[in-house]
């Protein structure tokens, strides 16, 4: 549970510290609005979708290197504000590091292991 310290003015002039505090934007026991969540899911999708996609034209080739480049660094971020990895694991109520686990291994792995992997990936299910 977070708390900030904030001050108000007693009536004879002097600040008073108060503690507030809060269980999160959305704490365990509030389930985020569905928009929120399909947001959530959309972005984590496209994630997904760059670490895997082949380039379809040579001319994009590049760009998918890049996005492919920006994808695993956004699985393997720290960082915990709104559309981080981090952030869309709270949302989607995803409890492990399952999927940064998956996305080294899918690296790592030989073209045809990479195929194999990918068939995996139909029979996940996202449920909210």
């Amino acid at each position: 549970m977070d708390s900030n310290i904030v001050y108000a003015v007693t009536p004879a002039g002097s600040l008073k510290p108060f503690q507030l505090y809060s269980a999160g934007l959305y704490p365990a026991s509030k389930r985020p609005d569905l928009a929120v969540w399909n947001l959530a899911l959309a972005i984590l999708l496209q994630a997904c979708r760059d670490v895997v996609a082949p380039p379809r034209r040579r001319r994009f080739s590049r760009k998918f290197a890049e996005w492919r480049e920006d994808a695993v660094e956004w699985f393997f971020s720290e960082n915990d504000n709104p559309g981080s990895y981090k952030w869309v694991r709270q949302i989607l109520g995803i409890g492990s590091d399952g999927l940064r686990h998956w996305v080294r291994a899918y690296q790592d792995s030989s073209p045809t292991a990479r195929i194999e992997m990918l068939k995996q990936l139909k029979h996940v299910q996202m449920r909210r």
